[in-house]
C-alpha cells in the first residue's frame, strides 16, 4: 500500500476531526452550541450579523449569576428580534 491510499483513509464519523468551521474550515475553537458550528476568530467576526450582542459590566455579571465579571469577561446574548442592520 502506498503513501496515497493510506493518507486520510481512517473514517472520521465522530469526534474533533469529523468536524470543522462552517466558514473557514478550521478544525480548532470549534462553537457546536445553537448548531453554530463556527470556530471562535469566524464567531467574533460575524457575531452581530447573526444577532448575538455583546455584554459587559454590570449588565453582565447580573446575567451569570449575580458574581462579579473578571477582568475582560464578557457574555454573548441573542437578540430575539434579528440582526441589526
Amino acid at each position: 500500500m502506498g503513501h496515497q491510499q493510506l493518507y486520510w483513509s481512517h473514517p472520521r464519523k465522530f469526534g474533533q476531526g469529523s468536524r470543522s468551521c462552517r466558514v473557514c474550515s478550521n478544525r480548532h475553537g470549534l462553537i457546536r452550541k445553537y448548531g453554530l458550528n463556527m470556530c471562535r476568530q469566524c464567531f467574533r467576526q460575524y457575531a452581530k450579523d447573526i444577532g448575538f450582542v455583546k455584554v459587559r459590566g454590570r449588565l453582565g455579571a447580573g446575567l451569570s449569576g449575580g458574581q462579579p465579571a473578571r477582568h475582560g469577561a464578557c457574555l454573548w446574548l441573542v437578540t430575539l428580534s434579528g440582526p441589526r442592520v
